[in-house]
């Protein structure tokens, strides 16, 4: 099932107060599992949830086994909720056994068989019905309380053997079994897929750190394969330096592009490094680890610091063409309303989603965090960088 809240209700708020109310409800026999649904395009693992581990094999009874021992594994590890594996949930099915020696005795098709509990259970289309412009399929089939019990169907009649009636009962066995509500796939091979969910405040980090320690000793069956859902590789991936770096390097060539040299496209860039101040002091001050999040708002904000750079080298060009001292370009260039209205557009506008202001907003609310509202303004009165240092060696007067 699943619940979509109101504007202004916070997910996890909902969660926890939910989570206390089945609590005190004391259901027997049931388990509910609350799950607060991701960012679109946002996953850390391959599977529906935060955590995902995966053991491949190609029986579905040993498949359940082993997920129940990894749940069993996995409880109590401090930062996890919600350990289910994908076999759990059940269905009751008619399982319908021939028995093909029998069969073969008594004359009978595997095909011919078939036939007879399609039109038992399901029915064939034999014939149409239209009426003016619509047209209605005419199915043939037994009554239904012919085929509502095992008692019934296995006295359901399949055919003649030297005058005598076959009935099903002598060709199968049929029974009820238990089986997995889905079965899922990976590569075309069966798994069973352990999902967790992080606690809040709990790093994705510490916990695969955690659990790794707790299945280091498992041991599996032959031909039984326990492998990472992709946590690891997307957590490692989240951790390179290497998207912001493509980023600033494509910021760097548009710009190269546009100015027609290398000089003021790398007095630009000299400023990024600035936005440093401000990503530091906005993860001290509300404790949070590096994590997908936190580099798509390092991305953003090179962009943010590029965007004042330029208008300060932009207005230190234009005062150089009216020969205007270096030195007096630079103060007359570096104004702090011109760079304020660029950063509060940003700043403001993200508020609503920094402060978690409606449902899902908490999930990247630590993104504005290392943006507009501490990087952008800390970064807002730094220039590009020293001009004293380096603008005297890098813009010269146009000749």
């Amino acid at each position: 099932m699943q619940v979509q809240l109101k504007a202004g209700s916070g997910s996890t708020a909902w969660v926890k107060e939910m989570n206390k109310t089945i609590k005190n409800m004391q259901l027997v026999g049931f388990q509910v599992r609350l799950h607060i649904k991701g960012v679109r395009g946002l996953k850390t693992s391959a599977g529906d949830d935060d955590i995902s581990i995966r053991v491949q094999g190609p029986n579905l009874p040993q498949l359940a086994l082993i997920g129940d021992q990894l749940v069993d594994r996995l409880q109590g590890i401090s930062g996890l909720h919600n350990l289910p594996h994908s076999y759990e949930d059940t269905r009751e099915e008619i399982n319908i056994v021939i028995d093909h020696t029998r069969a073969a005795n008594l004359g009978m098709r595997v095909n011919d068989i078939s036939i007879v509990l399609q039109v038992a259970l399901e029915g064939i289309v034999v014939s149409e019905f239209i009426d003016e412009d619509r047209q209605y399929d005419i199915r043939l089939r037994l009554p239904r309380h012919q085929a509502a019990s095992l008692e019934s169907l296995n006295n359901t009649f399949i055919g003649l053997h030297q005058t005598q009636a076959i009935h099903l009962r002598d060709v199968t066995i049929v029974k009820r079994v238990l089986s997995p509500a889905n079965i899922k796939h990976d590569k075309q091979r069966r798994i069973v897929d352990i999902m967790a969910s992080l606690d809040e405040g709990a790093t994705l980090s510490e916990v695969m750190k955690i659990v790794e320690q707790r299945l280091v000793n498992l041991k599996l069956p032959e031909r039984y394969i326990l492998y990472d859902g992709s946590t690891l590789d997307m957590l490692n991936k989240g951790q390179k330096m290497g998207r912001i770096l493509l980023a600033l390097f494509l910021v760097f060539v548009v710009m190269s592009v546009q100015y027609e040299s290398l000089r003021n496209p790398l007095v630009i860039m000299l400023g990024v490094p600035f936005a440093l101040i401000g990503v530091t002091a906005g993860l001290l001050a509300f404790n949070i680890t590096l994590s997908m999040p936190v580099w798509l708002g390092l991305i953003m904000l090179a962009g943010i610091v590029v965007n004042n750079a330029i208008i300060l080298v932009e207005q230190i060009e234009i005062e150089r063409e009216k020969e205007v001292e270096l030195v007096k370009a630079i103060i007359t260039a570096a104004r702090l309303r011109a760079i304020l209205m660029t950063t509060l557009t940003t700043a403001i506008g993200m508020s609503p989603l920094a402060l978690g202001i409606g449902s899902g907003a908490e999930m990247l609310a630590t993104t504005c965090h290392r943006t507009g509202l501490w990087s952008a303004f800390l970064n807002a009165g730094q220039p590009t960088a020293d001009p004293g240092d380096l603008l005297p060696h890098a813009i010269q007067k146009s000749t």
